[in-house]
């Protein structure tokens, strides 16, 4: 959306000092208003998934977690728990790998949070720009 806004504030600065381009530059000032708009709402949208993988993991995460308390639980010994513990054995690393994607997944979050951020900032900035030309 960036850069969809900069060709359009281009072509609007192109126009600058043109009275018979002054609805053209109203139009672009409009594209532009409108591109920031779409960047917002992908932004919501983002935001509303990121919820809800966040109340999934939640629940996930206690789930995994009562499964490692409760293999704790199954030590070296009684024969008739040895399917449990080898059901265990195959969860162990397969719940490690699971928090540590999971301990991945923050700062990710971070950095797309960021990116947005500096995004929309620039594409606010090239929108005060075009609604000055077309004023």
């Amino acid at each position: 959306m960036t850069a969809k806004a900069v060709a359009l504030l281009a072509q609007s600065r192109n126009l600058a000092g043109n009275s018979a381009a002054e609805f053209e530059r109203g139009q672009l000032s409009y594209s532009i208003s409108q591109a920031v708009f779409t960047t917002e709402a992908e932004h919501a949208n983002v935001e509303r998934g990121k919820a809800d993988f966040e109340r999934t993991a939640a629940a996930l995460n206690g789930d995994i977690a009562q499964a490692q308390d409760a293999c704790g639980q199954y030590g070296d010994g009684n024969s008739e728990l040895a399917d449990v513990r080898r059901a265990c054995a195959t969860f162990a690393p397969k719940a490690a790998a699971h928090w540590r994607m999971l301990g991945d997944l923050g700062p990710q979050l971070q950095r797309l949070e960021k990116t947005y951020q500096a995004e929309l900032a620039r594409q606010k900035q090239i929108e005060e720009e075009a609604d000055r030309l077309a004023s």
